[in-house]
């Protein structure tokens, strides 16, 4: 089974630069990519969907992805807005953009995770973190089930050093004890800082896919533009999993 793994296309119905790049060019750029890797089952979008949180950044990359014929997956990030993206669900405005707790792509489980954390009302922190509840239920989930899966978020949980490592998933390790527990935990993916990593923890790959709109390292300094824009490729075969990451 093979997948796209996309994150952090920020497109902003206000502001058609950010940091010097252009995330609607880029997003295009993206969905070409995509169009030309075969035998992709569906296209998993980890978060920051939108930049500003309105209406009409999110019915555009609706829009834009609506060309490819696999469906689009996706979870929010910290600078999207629940409230517009639910109020654009139940008038069915979203035609393209799926937004489950889970679904199963061939024999594989994907959990779809909120770690978003308010900072206050209206404002999300660019921390994040799994509540209570959410841990439960990934337990509950991978427990009832022998199915490989794989968990799916915004925050990351594994550190790359440097500044980055200020705005993880502040409860990372509760997740990663809660992964070792449970075998049958594939991999964890997710994005939030425009940079591509890994690691392989206890037989469980982290893996934080690369930005398609601005990008970041964490050698440079803090938001400096890096200019390295792309979208990994998974690919599962049982329990060996490999990654190849495009470049836009």
């Amino acid at each position: 089974m093979r997948f796209a793994h996309i994150s952090d296309l920020h497109i902003d119905s206000s502001k058609p630069i950010i940091y010097g790049v252009n995330p609607c060019l880029n997003l295009e750029k993206a969905i070409s990519a995509l169009s030309e890797v075969s035998d992709i089952e569906a296209v998993i979008i980890s978060g920051d969907i939108s930049n500003d949180g309105t209406e009409a950044s999110y019915l555009l990359v609706d829009s834009m992805l609506s060309t490819l014929d696999v469906p689009v997956y996706c979870v929010l990030g910290n600078h999207d807005n629940k409230h517009v993206v639910e109020n654009l669900l139940s008038k069915q405005r979203l035609t393209t953009m799926r937004f489950v707790s889970e679904v199963t792509i061939a024999e594989y489980r994907f959990l779809f995770l909120n770690s978003v954390k308010k900072d206050s009302p209206g404002e999300n922190m660019s921390r994040g973190l799994i509540s209570i509840e959410e841990l439960e239920r990934i337990e509950r989930e991978v427990s009832l089930s022998s199915a490989k899966c794989f968990l799916v978020m915004h925050h990351p949980a594994i550190e790359v050093g440097g500044w980055m490592d200020t705005r993880i998933l502040i409860n990372r390790d509760e997740l990663k004890s809660l992964v070792v527990r449970h075998r049958n935990i594939v991999a964890v993916l997710a994005g939030h800082n425009h940079y591509s990593s890994e690691s392989l923890i206890g037989g469980c790959l982290y893996s934080i896919a690369p930005s398609v709109s601005t990008s970041f390292d964490p050698r440079m300094e803090r938001f400096r533009e890096a200019y390295h824009p792309a979208i990994d490729i998974i690919t599962i075969v049982g329990t060996v999993l490999t990654k190849q990451t495009i470049p836009l």
